[in-house]
């Protein structure tokens, strides 16, 4: 696992790597002198200007990832075309990324199939739901837990539908559903009412800001309420969407517990954690101690740091743009998008230099839009999900997995503190700029034609301000047809915006390796003050939970629970 670690590091530590992460299409669009690696070297000059190159690129990626860097894919047809020194870089992409084909998860057999109630959720849910309650239900079973006596936490409950799942399907008596949003408890609460006649058990629904100390107490003061018969109750801690910071705080309260069982007495103990299932998102909103977490990575040499792009990009899944025909049009606008405002930055760089408008931009995703690290101040952020992949660095959130679906429109709010995480940084490599700020969000309709297109943006920008600050409409001249280095641009910029997204999927990797090592070292005696720690009782494991081709990009579920065959954690 650690050399793993220790490869992904000097992957993601390579100077050509560095730069792309560092570099945001906006930025090399308006960059004065580029920087030299790589993109002043003659083999990217040559290659990268020329036109459906990040074709190329794609094509050779999903060759190699499908083979996982088998020797016959070297001979694919255009192979010889990529220039190698990308052709070394999606190799090791490729061979270093986790595999990410989902496991099967089946009933047993003298069960009936599991039919969930699918109304009101998405595809994308159904299927999530689904296979997280057929894979709960085999994993206690395993244990040798039933599923019923096992008390279950969800933990961003949302709208509550595993909840419910659980308690309908496994029987399960003693749920507690926890959720930051009042709104989204209230509806969850409303639902629980219309379906919960014939229901056994109970669902407790709170409304909770999470951290490791409120979750323990949390779960102490509704094991507490609902009676314990004098013996610690089992506890399994779930949660498929753990946004940010959510699912090492979540694992912090599982060590925290089981270090409180151990330093008490399991007798003085209200419940047990028996284990956590844990699907992080949303990289960009972690907290700076939040990555790396392990002692093997913090003490590194040199050390790993990575720009605020990579944990946007670490969302990004490429092996599914061409899944469908749909996904490849939805692929191919996306990075249109990219491109084609970058070059609108480089029109109005030109005209009025470094825009000092503060932008009053709706947030699009295409613009790669972040706070910089001097918007320190908390704020409400409401997204509607569903954006297309490769969609720029977007603000991050991945349920969707950058993967266009109509259907897969939920809001939630989420609300922190700008600048506290590695995302937050300098904001390098994201594009933020005030023009792509104040652009926002245009129409899909306009980017079928560049003058549909340059002509919104002109409409878009000049409306309202000018570049000194007073109200006017004007013309900033950025209209008018592509130029001939225009358009050796707009093929330069989509090599390397699907680069960028390339390296995503070994960037979200090293993520969870390196809470995987984290969660080794506490399971091997690093938590405890004396040195005892919780024994090495238990395992962890990085389970492929949810197909990624239905949407589900944030495919991969950290599960700790005991060693099979020990009783020591019941």
């Amino acid at each position: 696992m650690t050399s793993a670690l220790d490869a992904a590091c000097a992957v993601l530590a390579s100077p050509l790597v560095a730069a792309l992460l560092a570099t945001h299409p906006n930025d090399l669009a308006a960059a004065p002198v580029p920087p030299p690696v790589p993109f002043r070297t003659q083999w990217w000059l040559q290659w990268a200007t020329s036109d459906q190159r990040w074709t190329q690129l794609l094509e050779y990626y999903l060759r190699k990832d499908k083979g996982k860097g088998k020797a016959n894919d070297v001979d694919a047809p255009d192979a010889a075309e990529l220039p190698a020194e990308l052709r070394a870089l999606v190799d090791q992409l490729c061979a270093l990324a986790l595999p990410r084909d989902p496991i099967a998860v089946t009933t047993p057999a003298d069960a009936p199939p599991l039919r969930i109630d699918a109304r009101g959720m998405s595809p994308k849910k159904a299927h999530e739901v689904t296979r997280s309650v057929a894979y709960i239900n085999n994993l206690l079973r395993s244990l040798n837990l039933d599923p019923r006596a096992v008390r279950i936490v969800d933990i961003g409950a949302g709208q509550g539908y595993l909840t419910r799942a659980l308690q309908t399907h496994l029987g399960t008596l003693h749920l507690l559903a926890l959720d930051a949003s009042p709104v989204q408890t209230a509806g969850a609460a409303r639902r629980e009412a219309r379906t919960a006649a014939g229901s056994s058990g109970k669902i407790t629904q709170k409304t909770i800001h999470v951290t490791p100390a409120t979750l323990c107490a949390a779960v102490d003061e509704w094991v507490g309420a609902t009676g314990t018969d004098n013996e610690p109750v089992p506890v399994l801690l779930v949660a498929l969407h753990a946004c940010g910071s959510l699912t090492p705080d979540i694992l912090r309260a599982f060590f925290a517990q089981r270090e409180r069982e151990r330093r008490r007495g399991r007798a003085a103990a209200l419940w047990n954690p028996i284990g956590v299932i844990a699907i992080g998102c949303c990289y960009n909103l972690l907290a700076p101690q939040d990555f790396p977490l392990s002692a093997h990575l913090r003490t590194a040499s040199p050390p790993l740091s990575l720009p605020g792009s990579a944990y946007h990009l670490a969302t990004q899944i490429p092996a599914h743009w061409r899944r469908s025909e749909a996904a490849w049009v939805g692929a191919a606008l996306a990075v249109r998008k990219v491109v084609w405002r970058a070059v609108v930055g480089r029109r109005v760089a030109a005209v009025v230099g470094d825009w000092g408008w503060g932008g009053d931009g709706d947030g699009d995703d295409d613009d790669g839009g972040v706070p910089s690290a001097t918007n320190t101040h908390t704020y409400t952020h409401v997204r509607t999900l569903g954006a297309g992949p490769a969609a720029g660095t977007g603000d991050g959130d991945d349920d969707d997995g950058g993967v266009p679906s109509a259907t897969n429109t939920h809001t939630y709010t989420h609300v922190r503190t700008l600048g506290a995480g590695p995302a937050a940084g300098t904001g390098e490599g994201t594009g933020d700029r005030p023009v792509m700020r104040r652009l926002g969000r245009l129409n899909d309709a306009v980017y079928a034609d560049w003058a549909d297109f340059v002509r919104a943006a002109g409409a878009r920008l000049t409306r309202g301000a000018d570049h000194n600050g007073g109200a006017a409409d004007h013309d900033l001249g950025i209209g008018g047809a592509l130029s001939a280095e225009e358009r050796r641009l707009i093929n330069e910029l989509g090599v390397l915006h699907v680069l960028r997204c390339l390296v995503g999927p070994l960037v979200e990797s090293m993520i969870i390796g390196d809470r995987a090592q984290w969660i080794r070292e506490q399971l091997g005696g690093q938590m405890s003050e004396d040195g005892d720690g919780l024994g090495d009782t238990g395992t962890v494991e990085a389970v492929n939970l949810f197909d990624q081709a239905t949407g589900s990009g944030r495919n991969v579920a950290l599960v700790v629970v005991p060693t099979k065959g020990s009783d020591e954690w019941f």
